[in-house]
């Protein structure tokens, strides 16, 4: 398979891209996948038993259900470093309602 060589952006050297290639979904054998707790159980368990580190995850639902709230209660409890983005809530109200849920400092950053 062609390769070429592309200088990394992080600085961490020099790596080799390979072209994409389609795969029957029958002939993929998935391997173990090491999953994160996010430190809470049903969140956990809604994720297929925890947070697939470089993943994304998409959280929709009806307004005032509690989205932002669980996020920023992972965000805030999360072991390692954390960036919580919002669109919708300034930087006040998003720190005005983790004082109400985290009762010790985060080092999560907004």
């Amino acid at each position: 398979m062609p390769q070429r060589t592309q200088r990394s952006t992080s600085g961490i050297g020099l790596q080799k891209l390979q072209k994409a290639k389609a795969v029957p979904l029958d002939q993929i054998q998935p391997g173990r996948v090491d999953r994160q707790t996010s430190g809470d159980g049903e969140l956990d368990r809604v994720l297929g038993g925890g947070i697939v580190p470089g993943s994304i995850t998409l959280v929709g639902g009806q307004p005032g259900i509690g989205k932002s709230t669980l996020l920023l209660q992972v965000a805030l409890h999360w072991p390692g470093r954390v960036v919580y983005v919002s669109g919708e809530e300034s930087v006040d109200q998003i720190k005005m309602r983790s004082e109400r849920i985290a009762s010790e400092p985060s080092p999560a950053m907004i």
